[in-house]
């Protein structure tokens, strides 16, 4: 299979590289670096159009800006060029393996997956007694009159923590699931579309995994002008991201024909409401496996693994961006003329596509935990430990 590596640079040339005046004797002028704004470099697969070609693209410029002024006494400088390879202090940012990305795009594209699993939604109910007594719980202990039953503070954070879990677990998933069940014809509708896809062929879906975002600040990141002498320093600030997503293409296979061949929308339905348990269900009843589901695909693995429509995997195209870009340039003991101008097309950037070969698994991994799940983890803390 043919590779192609292509790398492309914008040459200098369309700027100067600007100039410092020597203002002792001895010294000469110097000009600044006329630097390449751009550069490019890709390397992917061409020639197979039947799967997903690998496919790796950095692109940067690390042009910060123009620095005018004097940098100390023994320069003045004249929109110097500022250059500055931030790729290397960038944080470390969250991401997934290859595995623990299409495990996580095959459960929540999967065409058999249930809207709403019906049986976990009927499980459930008998939590909403329990549900009621702990608000009446907390409305006794802090209401009318709470300035008179206001508990110890151990006792309040306590319960705070229970009612956030209360509401979590209880009823922020209840509504979600009441809204769904309301909402059956339109999730009836978009499956049977699905079906209808399958029916001619093929069937792709994209979901996003994880987009992560975040600034970090390097400072004294560059001295402003020649070196020599200089006093005036800059530190930099960066916006970095990542995003990842997947693409999963389905076929369909003789027993789906057969399978699809019935009545649709009556399929639809079952499907969307779970009306067949299977191992997911039974995975999502048990207690505390939605902690486990955090650090690990175990639940994922079986909801990928439903199959009420004997599909097939086709293809499973992993994308990745990373991508940095300057904010702002802060001088650090500035001359009363130091004036810097910044490049805002300042940019890191890295994409790749990758192909996974092979099925679900159930692996363990460290997740990215946003401000919801260290929420949780907080007021499990207050609730169970002293």
């Amino acid at each position: 299979m043919p590779f192609r590596d292509r790398e492309r640079v914008i040459k200098p040339g369309h700027h100067l590289g600007g100039r410092a005046v020597a203002l002792k004797p001895g010294l000469v002028d110097q000009v600044g670096l006329d630097a390449p704004r751009m550069r490019e470099h890709m390397i992917d697969v061409v020639g197979n159009r039947a799967t997903t070609n690998p496919l790796h693209l950095w692109q940067d410029d690390w042009v910060m800006g123009k620095f005018s002024g004097h940098n100390s006494s023994f320069w003045l400088c004249e929109d110097y060029i500022q250059r500055y390879d931030a790729g290397g202090d960038f944080p470390t940012m969250p991401d997934l393996s290859d595995a623990v990305a299409a495990t996580q795009a095959l459960a929540r594209t999967n065409p058999s997956r249930p809207s709403v699993d019906v049986w976990n939604f009927l499980y459930e109910l008998k939590d909403i007694p329990q549900m009621i007594h702990q608000i009446g719980n907390l409305m006794r202990r802090y209401g009318p009159n709470p300035s008179k039953n206001w508990p110890k503070s151990q006792q309040l954070i306590k319960d705070i923590g229970s009612g956030y879990l209360g509401w979590t677990f209880g009823w922020e998933q209840l509504g979600r699931d009441v809204m769904k069940l309301l909402d059956f014809v339109g999730a009836v509708d978009k499956r049977s579309e699905e079906f209808r896809r399958l029916s001619h062929g093929s069937l792709r879906r994209r979901v996003d995994l994880m987009t992560y975002e975040s600034t970090f600040t390097k400072p004294n990141a560059f001295y402003c002008g020649p070196l020599y002498q200089s006093k005036v320093r800059a530190t930099i600030t960066m916006s970095v991201g990542h995003k990842i997503w997947v693409r999963v293409r389905y076929v369909p296979t003789a027993e789906t024909f057969q399978i699809l061949g019935g009545d649709q929308q009556e399929l639809a339905r079952s499907i969307v409401f779970g009306h067949k348990p299977d191992w997911s269900t039974i995975w999502n009843a048990i207690p505390w496996t939605w902690l486990l589901d955090w650090f690990s695909t175990a639940g994922d693995y079986f909801a990928a693994n439903r199959n009420r429509l004997a599909t097939a995997v086709d293809d499973i195209a992993i994308m990745r961006w990373k991508v940095g870009a300057l904010d702002k340039v802060e001088l650090v003991s500035p001359e009363p003329t130091s004036v810097f101008t910044e490049n805002k097309g300042c940019f890191w950037s890295y994409k790749s596509r990758s192909r996974y070969v092979g099925g679900p698994v159930i692996t363990a991994f460290v997740p990215y935990l946003d401000t919801r799940n260290w929420s949780i983890l907080a007021a499990l803390g207050t609730k169970y430990l002293r």
